[in-house]
């Protein structure tokens, strides 16, 4: 075989790669060093555990628009979280209905931090 690429490792970056240039008409090669492919995802399939037990990647943070039509072209089990978050304040447990402002705010109130301080470093109590 003569390809007209050859894509490093079996991850889900390099499968995908792989697929999308056999779809553009070219001869692939895929090289893995391990004897399975996957990359970070390990799951392990055990009759007696009832369940796939996953070793490696678990999540798929944000949309993940492409990892998902990856997982249902390879009919993937992939289970939705709820987009719950908590936080403690004084002792208690209370809800954080906007998690990803809060993430923002504190974003940019580190970067304010920073923009400010002459060396650069402040403490977290800061």
């Amino acid at each position: 075989m003569n390809p007209d690429v050859l894509v490093i490792g079996a991850g889900v970056a390099g499968l995908a790669a792989a697929r999308d240039l056999s779809q553009a008409g070219r001869t692939v090669a895929l090289l893995e060093a391990r004897g399975r492919i996957g990359g970070r995802v390990h799951t392990l399939h055990d009759p007696a555990w009832g369940l796939p037990v996953e070793l490696g990647a678990e999540f798929l943070h944000g949309t993940a628009d492409d990892t998902m039509r990856v997982a249902r072209a390879a009919r993937l089990v992939v289970d939705r979280l709820p987009d719950h978050h908590y936080y403690t304040r004084n002792g208690t447990l209370a809800t954080n209905r906007d998690l990803w402002a809060t993430v923002s705010r504190i974003g940019k109130d580190i970067a304010r931090k920073l923009a400010r301080s002459r060396a650069g470093d402040f403490s977290m109590a800061e």
